[in-house]
């Protein structure tokens, strides 16, 4: 038997796909990210990295975002802030239905694979979206 060590440092797209082991939820999952990570402009890259991602591909960009949750996790709950608003108003537009987000966002609704506990803690993010969208369902 013979072990090959990967670096882990801008493995963040790898190590999520190596997370979800259906392939039908890889392929939705995969969406959502991608519909999340190309909402950030590449000069919001550039001013939390001081660099833009390589391409605009997911896996890039997911990188990206990974090294702005490690340089200052501050700016990364700014982002998910900023895109759970920008939800928000697309469902009081009626642009999105409360039911096209048909069950409450829990911790358990992503990929956490263990190895990315230090990458940022998406617990609180997640439980404030959930609130979010809670209140948007009872409206």
């Amino acid at each position: 038997m013979e072990l090959n060590i990967v670096s882990e440092e801008g493995e963040a797209y790898q190590n999520f796909v190596d997370s979800v082991r259906d392939s039908e939820t890889l392929r939705k999952y995969n969406g959502y990210l991608k519909y999340f990570l190309e909402l950030i402009p590449n000069p919001m890259y550039a001013e939390y990295l001081g660099y833009e991602p390589k391409s605009r591909n997911v896996e890039d960009l997911a990188n990206a975002f990974v090294g702005i949750a490690l340089k200052n996790v501050k700016n990364a709950k700014s982002i998910v802030r900023a895109y759970v608003r920008e939800l928000k108003t697309l469902c009081e537009k009626n642009e999105l239905k409360p039911a096209t987000l048909n069950q409450p966002l829990t911790l358990e609704s992503f990929p956490m694979p263990k190895y990315c506990d230090e990458i940022i803690s998406l617990k609180s993010k997640i439980r404030e979206q959930s609130i979010l969208i809670s209140e948007l369902k009872a409206k």
